[in-house]
């Protein structure tokens, strides 16, 4: 899923797409 979460960062340019990016990134590791 990272290069998903990688293009996704992409089309939302800016500090919001990368904080967005790094929120969910976080949830996941919670779960896992």
């Amino acid at each position: 899923f990272g290069g998903f979460k990688a293009s996704g960062v992409g089309r939302e340019h800016g500090q919001a797409g990368l904080d967005s990016y790094l929120e969910h990134k976080t949830v996941w590791i919670g779960l896992g």
